[in-house]
């Protein structure tokens, strides 16, 4: 937008040169302005000089041009574009004539905005669409162009006179036909039409009427029909379309009853009474003639054993009437002309027994050689013995030839035969025949040459040297070289460091607890062995980090657990040998194997006493441990470990002595007292007095102690013949039998077994 320079007045501009002037000669004079001023005085953005109205904010180059007979967009036209066409209407009867119009925001006085022409202007009575009878008053009041009196459709009748004069077809002489029109202009439409056509009363809708009772009509009247002949209109089963039946009615209307009716049965003559009809027999019947059946599937009908589906038997008859005769019952035999017992497959005939010189085996592919039939052993004789296409395979010899005679033939110059021809080995391991040092399996030297045949050339002969960026000793896989000796001193000949950068990662380095692999072996936390149980050292329960078969499992070489009823408590519920560590790992005993019955009374029990004295060998005076590596032995005791099973504040135990005819269930009870340690005197406080009769002919029972002058029995009573917790066994010899002692007589038994828990 451009601004127009400020003018100002004579009289402002005297005023400003009044007060410029001073009487000081040294005073500084004053400077005028004189850049133009932009002055927009209605507010609508733009000045003066672009603003065509500048007292009007409604008018500016950039406003809407409206219909108010300003110029509003200041384009110097008035009103352009936005005017209306208004029509002359000099009758005012609201329509006007288009030969006079006006260009104006609103209709004037005389015009109208109608748009139909106004067939006469000066007759308010005329004018498009007005009432009008054409019949009573032939004025064209409607514009349409026609008067009463004239034929619009050429008929001959005008249109005061007819019903439609726009249809030559309809008139008052025009013949009615079936069209839903009016064509006689008689006020009825189809009335007496001559198409109409003639429909039946059909009472029993059937779509067949009767033909005494019809009418005519264009379109088809309730409960009638087109077609006529019903022969009984009460009973819809019956007309001239209908399907004759087996029900005693003439359904066809054909004046028969049951004449070839279309439900009837075809019956077939049974002269053989075998239940199957003669299908060339067949007459359809209502009823069933006699010696008849409905089942057509005999093929020979003076045949009793046959018809279709019946079992065939060799007895030169179709019997299951497929067209063969005795197929299936008859065996096929085939000619056996070197008697081997196999035959020519391609010499056959089927029979019920075998011909002379026949044989029911057609595996025979040289009817001629009596060595050679299908399954026979191949042997090197120049015929096909096995009947399997291949002569003497798997008989004869692969060799190869053997130029550099290293023992080693060329595998692309082979012979097979039966024995060794000359220059030629059983082995095919030679990549190079020239070369007598070179075969699958040498040893490579450094020589230029294959030797094992590898497809490389002294590999293995150079080593592989790594770069140790953190002077651990070990080198990082990558960006190694292969050589004979190290580049430098910068390079190793072990290139498993995980950590290049870090002295601390190698081989071998102690594992910390901080879940770094210190050591390189893919393991972290100290599970050194990856058997996914971690060192004790970090808290874990591996006693043998070292080796992934020692493990805290049954049988693995670590402790399980405490006791058997501590392991019991992990899910090891059944009985057998367990590793155990009662004062827990890495205090006082090292852990120790121990039997476990997990089944007994709840399970959890530690054997710690067991003898079979049927074996021999006893237990001495204060002999309180025996073979406590071998809890299976048959003498073996761990009762100075019994203070590691104490539960609560006693002891349980459990005695049995298995076989015992009297005695044979176990004996259970518990003391507060440990008999190891309390072993004089009568019976200790705590424990449970258990009487067991007991004789003196080489075995005893009773559950005892000793370690004192006298040997004082749980149960009360005193007896020299046992030793410290020996129950049921033989306490002495008698006679020289096995081991020197005196087998335990009937009834008694000879093992005794304590266990605690």
């Amino acid at each position: 937008m451009t601004l127009s320079p400020l003018r100002l007045s004579p009289l402002l501009l005297s005023l400003l040169a009044f007060g410029c002037r001073s009487d000081d000669k040294d005073a500084v004079v004053d400077t005028v302005d004189t850049a133009p001023v932009v002055v927009d005085e209605d507010g609508d953005g733009f000045s003066g000089e672009d603003d065509c109205d500048d007292n009007d904010a409604a008018v500016n180059p950039d406003a809407e041009e409206l219909c108010d007979e300003l110029d509003n967009n200041c384009d110097g036209a008035v009103d352009e574009g936005v005017l209306s066409t208004f029509y002359a209407d000099g009758d005012g009867d609201g329509f006007g004539v288009s030969a006079y119009t006006v260009e104006a925001c609103t209709a004037p006085e005389g015009y109208t905005e109608a748009t139909e022409e106004d067939c006469d202007d000066g007759d308010a009575a005329i004018y498009p669409g007005a009432t009008e009878d054409d019949c009573l008053d032939p004025t064209d009041y409607n514009c349409d162009g026609s008067s009463g009196l004239t034929d619009g459709d050429g008929d001959g009748f005008a249109a005061c006179e007819e019903c439609d004069d726009s249809t030559r077809s309809v008139n008052p002489s025009a013949t009615e036909i079936c069209d839903d029109i009016d064509n006689d202009c008689n006020g009825e439409a189809d009335v007496g039409a001559v198409d109409a056509e003639t429909w039946y009363q059909d009472a029993d809708a059937d779509a067949y009427g009767d033909a005494d009772f019809s009418l005519e009509s264009c379109d088809a009247p309730e409960g009638y029909a087109a077609l006529s002949g019903d022969c009984d209109d009460a009973e819809p089963a019956m007309n001239p379309g209908a399907t004759e039946l087996c029900d005693s009615l003439d359904n066809d209307c054909d004046g028969a009853v049951d004449d070839n009716p279309s439900d009837a049965a075809t019956w077939y003559s049974d002269r053989d009474s075998d239940g199957y009809g003669d299908p060339a027999t067949g007459k359809a019947s209502c009823e069933q003639p006699a010696g008849t059946v409905e089942n057509d599937g005999d093929c020979n009908d003076k045949e009793a054993l046959a018809w279709d589906g019946a079992t065939e038997v060799c007895d030169e008859v179709d019997n299951n009437c497929d067209g063969d005769t005795d197929e299936g019952v008859t065996s096929t035999y085939y000619l056996d002309s070197d008697e081997d017992g196999y035959g020519n497959p391609s010499r056959k005939q089927d029979a019920c027994a075998a011909p002379d010189g026949y044989t029911d085996n057609s595996g025979d592919c040289d009817d001629t050689e009596e060595l050679a039939w299908t399954g026979a052993t191949e042997v090197c004789d120049e015929v096909d013995n096995n009947c399997d296409g291949d002569t003497d395979e798997g008989l004869t010899t692969t060799y190869y030839l053997d130029a550099d005679e290293d023992g080693y033939g060329n595998p692309s110059r082979k012979q097979d035969a039966c024995a060794l021809p000359d220059g030629y080995t059983t082995n095919s391991g030679d990549c190079d025949d020239k070369e007598p040092l070179a075969w699958t399996g040498a040893t490579e030297v450094c020589d230029d040459a294959d030797n094992d045949c590898d497809g490389s050339t002294d590999e293995g002969v150079t080593s592989t040297w790594y770069l140790d960026f953190d002077g651990d000793g070990f080198g990082r896989s990558s960006g190694s070289v292969t050589d004979c000796t190290a580049p430098s001193s910068l390079y190793v000949a072990d290139g498993d460091d995980c950590d290049d950068t870090d002295v601390a990662f190698y081989p071998g380095a102690t594992e910390g607890c901080d879940g770094g692999d210190y050591d390189c072996d893919g393991d972290v936390d100290n599970d050194g062995d990856g058997d996914g149980y971690s060192d004790v050292t970090c808290g874990g329960n591996d006693c043998d980090d070292a080796d992934a078969a020692i493990l805290p499992e049954p049988g693995s070489g670590c402790a399980v657990g405490t006791t058997c009823l501590d392991i019991l408590a992990d899910g090891y519920t059944t009985d057998g040998v367990y590793t155990v560590d009662p004062d827990g790992y890495g205090a006082g005993d090292d852990p120790h194997d121990v039997y476990c019955d997990q089944t007994t009374d709840g399970g959890g029990w530690t054997r710690v006493y067991y003898q079979d004295s049927k074996l021999g060998g006893f237990f001495a005076v204060g002999e309180f441990e025996k073979n406590r590596t071998d809890p299976e032995n048959y003498r073996y005791a761990i009762l100075n470990d019994l203070e590691d099973y104490r539960r609560g504040g006693e002891l349980e135990f459990l005695m049995r002595w298995p076989g015992h005819t009297t005695y044979s269930l176990a004996m259970q009870w518990a003391q507060t007292s440990n008999p190891v340690t309390d072993t004089a005197g009568a019976i200790p406080t705590g424990y449970r007095a258990i009487s067991i009769p007991y004789t003196n002919n080489g075995w005893s029972a009773g559950l005892q102690r000793s370690n004192v002058s006298t040997y004082s029995l749980l149960d009360g009573t005193m007896s020299p013949l046992s030793n410290w917790y020996y129950a049921v066994g033989t306490t002495y010899c008698w006679g020289d039998t096995t081991n020197g002692c005196q087998p335990a007589p009937a009834g008694g038994a000879h093992i005794a077994e304590l266990l605690v828990r």
